[in-house]
């Protein structure tokens, strides 16, 4: 072969190898991008209480490591299938855990598979949810401090940030939540250990005043709680009572929240006070299941906006104790 028939050979063969290259260069670049890290299916996990109590609870492993959002999910006095439990919460569990977030859902004393109290003597006591107590529910925020030490144990594993907390209740779960929130930021930090300080915004869906002689009233005389959290407040605008607490409530928190400026793209960077009255009379995790009120999209964007797209503020810490 004459030299110069060689190098112009050469030359096509080497033209063809890039024109290869380019195009298939989107397609590899797209499988690329298209590499996420796997979910992890939910698992059943039993935690003791303070007081002893069984804790049933499904934990739903996120997939964004120290970027994780930890979220936990508290049920209400009733829900779709009768009974509040942690199934009541399932469809938005998935939901979250799909945006990356870790989710942790308990079955509150007396609801569910958390029936039983182990007692001083040893013996083993059946919790009747229909026999349950003001001081019952009061006791409740000693479910959701079970939770909340299992998650410091998944950040100290490197699995989420702890200190991207939110807490999302429905109903009587509304009412335990909040004060769990509260007692949350009334817990001072050690020299040598955060402690609490940890919830960094909540979600309230149909909030009565109060639940069983528990009242939510009082969780919002804790400054904190009231003004400097990001918040979300639901409620079928048709639920009577239920729509009248939940606009109650807002309104109480609302005096305590920033005033937005008037330029709209800076109103909506600052926003975190957050009313959805809804036009039906469903309440509590009810409302999850009409997917025309879209009730797990609006829960699912005020997480993104006001912890994931702020994560920095709060970046991830070991909290094993010293």
């Amino acid at each position: 072969m004459p030299i110069s028939l060689f190098k112009q050979f050469r030359r096509l063969w080497i033209a063809g190898l890039l024109l290869v290259f380019l195009v298939t260069l989107p397609v590899m670049a797209q499988k690329q991008k298209s590499k996420k890290p796997k979910i992890a299916p939910p698992e059943n996990v039993t935690l003791t209480t303070k007081d002893f109590v069984s804790l049933h609870c499904v934990y739903y492993p996120g997939n964004q490591g120290k970027k994780t959002v930890p979220v936990i999910l508290v049920h209400g006095w009733e829900g779709p299938r009768g009974e509040g439990s942690s199934r009541d919460c399932q469809e938005l569990a998935l939901r979250l855990q799909k945006d990356g977030h870790a989710v942790m859902v308990p079955d509150l004393r007396g609801h569910g598979s958390s029936t039983i109290r182990r007692l001083p003597n040893g013996q083993d006591k059946v919790i009747e949810r229909d026999q349950l107590r003001p001081q019952d529910f009061r006791e409740m925020q000693l479910d959701v401090e079970a939770v909340k030490k299992f998650l410091i144990k998944k950040n100290n594993e490197g699995e989420l940030n702890i200190e991207l907390l939110c807490v999302i209740g429905f109903d009587m779960g509304a009412v335990v939540g909040i004060n769990w929130v509260n007692y949350d930021w009334s817990v001072p930090p050690l020299p040598t250990l955060k402690q609490g300080q940890d919830v960094k915004a909540f979600v309230l869906v149909s909030p009565p005043q109060a639940h069983r002689g528990v009242p939510i009233n009082r969780a919002f005389e804790n400054e904190d709680v009231r003004g400097n959290l990001s918040a979300m407040i639901i409620y079928g605008r048709q639920a009577g009572r239920t729509a009248a607490a939940g606009k109650r409530i807002y309104n109480s928190l609302k005096r305590s929240h920033r005033s937005l400026p008037a330029d709209p793209e800076e109103a909506a960077r600052v926003k975190d006070l957050y009313l959805f009255d809804l036009n039906t009379s469903l309440q509590g995790s009810k409302l999850l299941a009409s997917r025309s009120l879209r009730v797990a999209d609006l829960i699912s964007e005020f997480v993104k906006v006001r912890l994931v797209d702020r994560a920095d503020q709060y970046p991830w810490r070991d909290r094993s104790v010293p």
